[in-house]
């Protein structure tokens, strides 16, 4: 089984259970039914875990080989999206070259009425209305209207869409993949980077290949290649690399590519080629523009207690940001999934990723989109190590016949390495007193133990699925008992003083709602007036609203006078920016509670982020009510 994120693991969970829709299982993991088949389409890549049916979602018993008569994978293919069929054969007309189809071709494609189609295609522009792009008619025929760089990105979305399986084999339509030949074109952008000893990173590929992909579809010419002259004095690398592609990819298909077109495919390039050596050498200082981004770097996370030291986590996120630098405005990347699953498997990540960000933004005059974001939260959480991880703590109790102890360790460190840290115990009594004394969290073991109080789970040698989807629920459950202790403790911050019900019929705006609990807390003594810019400050840097369901505004210094929660629940509800919200905690933190801030900010967040807390706090009248909710669950 591939290694799964947080929200995976919990469909895993829920489904062990009782079966359950795709509809109940969004609900309960606060997504859309989209991501929930997508997820199960990822869950089910390593071999068929998930089947489904008209009953719903369930989870599949017995061997690989029965799992794996479930389809093929285990779980049905998500039905052909209509709206996706019409939006990929436009693109297709379009990428081909044509005007795009009439609403008549789509009719025959879809096998629907002209009424229909024109619901659908209302629908298409909704979907595409964030990515700048609107369905329009020109001529009878239906095209994209926008800009080139929202265009690109929407192609972009929907082949990375089809390589995931988020988007169906439906046979309406030939795969927009296999139209631009993004496999060749995958190969080519590889081959001629290590030409120049440089590579482009893994997250990067599939978007910058779609992207020159379409570039090189539409240089073809079928009357012969006509290419710009290679210069041998030429210094800039990314145009070097970008001549050697175009010159790779003619000898497949005929192109005509000049100086413009080949300037095209370096701004393409642009910040995305890494060196394969040398200029990441720990040996290297950190000069010029770099120092200057872990100037940027260090500052943001000191109010956290993170002490950034020079090494090699620092200096890949810094060659990151000089290169998410140069690409600005050119190629941003697009990965939703990579930021929402660390939402809400590592929100203290996301929050210090957002500082950092903000930060980045007004030193250097270049915006962090959301796609880049995920990606800054991968290389701080190189830096923030276990403060941002909360990794459990295994002991595993094995024989050591033919290695099987060895051979254990490995599963589990790639099956749930992102979780824990193993270490391998010699016998039943190391194993018990590592547990007793707290020095572990949980015993994984092959054998009876003597004592069955301690945590532990048994397993096969052979550590079948069955296995993993016991560890899997010990882990969570030592996740959800350790964060309710967490939680638990946090009583002494609240008070009655702190807590506001506004029952008005007004629906408020975000700065008024932060300027009184500022000032609340600043008439409680537990902050001083510089307080409240500070919060500002904050939020200017990226919004503390999570998930369109709460918010968490605080300090970006951490020097209150004492550690406090100011609350505010509101029926009518809160403007956040865009989302309206109905529950909102503001943190105010010492200094000597910093490393206290990473523990409360992380439970809280898990706390309200579970679909059954959070109308129980929006009704709350109390805050006893309040805290009944969030901590007691």
């Amino acid at each position: 089984m591939a290694l799964l994120s947080e929200r995976q693991r919990r469909i895993i969970d829920l489904l062990a259970e009782s079966p359950l829709t795709g509809a109940e299982l969004a609900r309960e993991l606060g997504v859309s039914v989209r991501t929930v088949q997508a997820d199960v389409s990822r869950i089910n890549r390593g071999g068929g875990v998930v089947a489904s049916s008209n009953r719903g979602y369930r989870l599949v018993e017995g061997p690989p080989e029965e799992r794996a008569a479930h389809d093929g994978r285990g779980a049905r293919a998500p039905e052909a999206d209509p709206v996706d069929i019409a939006l990929r054969a436009i693109v297709y007309d379009l990428v081909k070259g044509g005007l795009g189809p009439t609403a008549d071709d789509l009719g025959e494609r879809l096998f629907m009425s002209r009424t229909a189609v024109e619901r659908v295609l209302g629908e298409a522009r909704e979907r595409v209305a964030p990515y700048g792009v609107d369905v329009a008619r020109e001529r009878g025929r239906v095209t994209l209207r926008g800009d080139e760089l929202g265009r690109r990105q929407l192609l972009t979305r929907l082949v990375m869409d089809e390589a995931a399986g988020r988007i169906s084999a439906d046979g309406f339509v030939e795969p927009l993949s296999e139209v631009l030949d993004l496999d060749f074109v995958r190969d080519v952008v590889r081959r001629c980077a290590h030409r120049e000893e440089r590579y482009v990173e893994p997250g990067y590929v599939t978007g910058l290949a779609t992207s020159l992909a379409i570039a090189l579809f539409q240089m073809r010419c079928p009357s012969g290649p006509g290419l710009a002259r290679r210069d041998p004095g030429e210094r800039d690398v990314d145009r070097r690399v970008a001549l050697d592609v175009c010159e790779t990819y003619a000898r497949r298909w005929p192109i005509r590519a000049g100086a413009q077109d080949v300037d095209q495919i370096a701004s393409l390039l642009a910040g995305l080629l890494r060196p394969t050596c040398g200029e990441a050498s720990p040996d290297k200082p950190i000069v010029g523009q770099d120092a200057l981004i872990a100037d940027i770097v260090r500052s943001a996370l000191e109010p956290y207690g993170v002490a950034v030291e020079d090494g090699p986590a620092l200096r890949g996120l810094v060659l990151h940001v000089g290169q998410l630098v140069r690409r600005a405005g050119t190629h941003p990347l697009e990965d939703d999934d990579l930021l929402e699953g660390i939402k809400r498997s590592c929100p203290l990540l996301f929050e210090a990723a957002q500082v950092v960000a903000g930060a980045l933004s007004e030193r250097l005059g270049v915006p962090v989109r959301d796609g880049e974001l995920g990606f800054l939260c991968v290389h701080l959480g190189l830096i923030m190590g276990e403060r941002a991880s909360g990794r459990a703590r295994v002991a595993l109790l094995s024989t050591t016949y033919q290695s099987v102890d060895r051979d254990l360790r490995d599963r589990l460190v790639r099956r749930f390495g992102d979780q824990v840290d193993v270490c391998v115990c010699c016998d039943a009594a190391e194993a018990l007193d590592a547990a007793r004394a707290r020095a572990v969290d949980l015993v994984v073991t092959t054998r009876r133990l003597p004592d069955p109080s301690v945590p532990h789970v048994i397993v096969s040698p052979l550590l079948l699925s069955d296995d993993l989807l016991a560890i899997g629920r010990a882990l969570r459950h030592h996740t959800e008992s350790g964060r309710l202790a967490r939680l638990r403790s946090m009583r002494s911050f609240f008070s009655e003083r702190l807590f506001v019900r506004d029952d008005g019929p007004e629906r408020r705006e975000r700065g008024e709602v932060i300027d009184e609990l500022c000032d609340r807390l600043r008439e409680d003594g537990a902050v001083d007036p510089s307080f409240a810019a500070s919060v500002r400050a904050r939020e200017a840097a990226g919004s503390t609203c999570f998930f369109e369901r709460f918010a968490i505004p605080h300090a970006l210094d951490m020097n209150a006078r004492r550690t406090a929660f100011c609350v505010l629940t509101s029926r009518a509800g809160v403007r956040w920016g865009g989302p309206v919200i109905h529950v909102v905690l503001m943190i105010a933190v010492r200094r000597e509670d910093r490393e206290r801030f990473m523990e409360l900010f992380d439970s809280t967040v898990r706390a309200l982020g579970n679909p059954g807390v959070l109308p129980r706090l929006e009704r709350a009248r109390s805050l006893d009510v309040f805290l009944d909710a969030l901590l007691e669950r």
